[in-house]
């Protein structure tokens, strides 16, 4: 007599250093955490590729704010009038989308900023301090409304730090 099949399914996660073999009854509920798993492997993954570009438009914005509170609900298989905070915490995401376009844009801004002796750099420095709407510019505004520093301000302030901390210790 042959064992019935029941259509399970296996696959292999790779998740920084850690690979997860995913053995799933499909007509369960899969826990919490490989959902939020797959979602950041799968979803989050694309997302972030251009999120630093086009996450500046308000209207982008509150689309992806929409649509997070929305995949946040769904993924749960929670219903639509769940709060979508709490489905959120559920999934352990800490950043809405919002925050999400701010540290896509910051670390955007971070690599440019290190650019000193590429086009890229270059423009990206004369543009910055504009007057001109650019991207650049833009993106600081974006930033500060967010009370996320500039870059060279950051590195700044670290060195002033530092040096305060050495003498303090008397390193």
């Amino acid at each position: 007599m042959d064992a019935p099949r029941y259509g399970y399914c296996g696959c292999l996660l790779f998740y920084g250093e850690f690979v997860v073999f995913l053995y799933m009854d499909p007509y369960r509920v899969p826990p919490a955490v490989v959902v939020a798993v797959l979602f950041e492997l799968k979803v989050e993954a694309t997302l972030r590729f251009g999120r630093w570009l086009w996450g500046l438009s308000p209207e982008v914005q509150c689309f992806l704010t929409t649509t997070f509170q929305n995949w946040a609900r769904q993924l749960l298989g929670a219903k639509p009038w769940n709060n979508a905070s709490s489905c959120q915490a559920d999934l352990g995401w800490t950043f809405d989308a919002s925050d999400r376009i701010a540290i896509d844009i910051a670390s955007v801004q971070r690599k440019l900023w290190t650019l000193k002796g590429t086009i890229a750099g270059r423009l990206f420095r004369s543009s910055h301090v504009s007057v001109v709407p650019s991207w650049a510019s833009i993106s600081r505004q974006f930033l500060a409304s967010k009370d996320i520093i500039d870059w060279p301000t950051w590195v700044s302030r670290r060195a002033a730090e530092t040096a305060a901390y050495k003498q303090y210790a008397k390193l």
